[in-house]
């Protein structure tokens, strides 16, 4: 059987202790339980030190509990003692993780960008006032809040619209390869995890940038000279390339797409980095609820650090950030017939689709030039799972004949 037709379920044989590398990952088990609360605790500490305030802090720890409950009524959960070495593995390979992920997209630019705004603030201490407003503090805080609520009022528009299509929602789902992650809970608690789902991975990726900036205190000269650094190159690539050329260099880099394809091949071939990295972008509905990046909760964290975030401006990276998260919701709504609609993802044919339908393939992350390998290691672009989603596309007026024949050419 062509691998991108397996599904992965809870009633595969699941391989325990340190992963061999042919097994694959797409799903939670009871026996992941330990895992799981492994992930959210680290998460529950990132917020932790990224927030001073109580009540964020609360909000978290409220959140997080509600994960716990939902992954108990959907999985149960079962004691697994090969969970320790598991841990113990996937922590001592980290740091390789991080320097292999450095060494494809070579920071040096933003590193010494960097040095030159902290020379510069610096400087502004000793030659300005105390009370110059180049040396108040940068309300960074303040930038991630409107950053964060725009996004989230976004998310909150697409979970009226799936409270409100409930019925569709399970219906969809039910007849679809989704259907056996259907049990134990209902649809709106499906419909409620995918959104908490999604605003914590939008949370996590920033918490690495939010640590950095509460221990540093930058301050608006800091501030001013990253911004100008990060303006001036879009400007430069603008007058060169033209404005869409230029932001989509701006968003998204060659060599980092195929870092985070390289990642992401590694997340579903080994137990650790797929449970407690990666696995919660897999465990919600495949909907633009769940959606802030491609990542689960912990890798979400490990990209704001292998990537460096922290060291730039904190107005481009919020607003780059928001963006990015705003486009990867559009382009993660799998579920036709409801807001935001699946008519993005049938005209740019992304086949991302079938990956959160239970398949392996495609794994690549970039869209059409990234399936080029997935194709040449047996990736059928014309399979039930992406059959099945254009019959139900077209149903509800998403695709046509055309789009759905251009679909599957890749």
């Amino acid at each position: 059987m062509p691998e991108e037709t397996v599904m992965a379920d809870e009633h595969r044989p699941i391989e325990r202790g340190l992963e061999a590398a042919s097994r694959t990952y797409l799903f939670y088990d009871a026996r992941d339980i330990a895992l799981y609360v492994f992930s959210l605790a680290i998460v529950w500490g990132g917020a932790w030190l990224a927030f001073a305030s109580a009540w964020s802090q609360a909000l978290f720890t409220i959140a997080l509990l509600y994960l716990t409950v939902v992954f108990i009524l959907k999985r149960g959960a079962r004691p697994d003692w090969s969970t320790l070495p598991v841990i113990a593995h996937g922590l001592l390979a980290y740091p390789g993780r991080v320097i292999r992920t450095l060494r494809t997209w070579k920071p040096v630019r933003p590193v010494c960008v960097f040095g030159v705004a902290m020379v510069a603030e610096l400087c502004a201490k000793r030659y300005l006032t105390s009370d110059s407003l180049l040396l108040r503090p940068f309300p960074y805080l303040n930038v991630f809040f409107v950053t964060f609520m725009g996004i989230t009022t976004f998310r909150t528009a697409i979970l009226i619209a799936h409270l409100q299509r409930a019925a569709h929602v399970r219906d969809v789902l039910e007849s679809s390869p989704w259907k056996h992650q259907m049990r134990g809970l209902g649809v709106t608690n499906h419909i409620l995890q995918a959104y908490v789902t999604g605003l914590i991975s939008h949370v996590c990726y920033l918490i690495p940038a939010l640590i950095f900036w509460r221990l540093t205190a930058p301050t608006y000269a800091r501030e001013a000279v990253l911004l100008l650094d990060a303006v001036l190159v879009l400007g430069f690539r603008i007058v060169r390339q033209g404005f869409p050329t230029a932001l989509q260099q701006t968003l998204v880099r060659v060599e980092v797409i195929d870092a985070l394809t390289s990642a992401h091949t590694a997340d579903h071939k080994s137990r650790f980095n797929f449970a407690v990295l990666h696995g919660h972008h897999h465990d919600a509905i495949p909907s633009a609820l769940m959606a802030a990046g491609e990542s689960g909760f912990v890798e979400s964290i490990d990209r704001g650090i292998s990537y460096l975030t922290f060291l730039g401006s904190a107005i481009w990276t919020l607003c780059i950030n928001a963006l990015m998260t705003a486009a990867n919701m559009v382009g993660h709504q799998y579920i036709p017939g409801v807001y935001p609609y699946s008519k993005y993802t049938v005209q740019t044919k992304l086949h991302h689709v079938v990956h959160h339908y239970g398949s392996l393939r495609p794994l690549g992350l970039g869209g059409l030039p990234s399936y080029v390998a997935d194709v040449r290691d047996g990736y059928d672009p014309t399979n039930g799972k992406v059959r099945w989603f254009l019959e139900v596309a077209a149903k509800h007026g998403e695709a046509d004949p055309a789009t759905a024949e251009e679909f599957v050419r890749i």
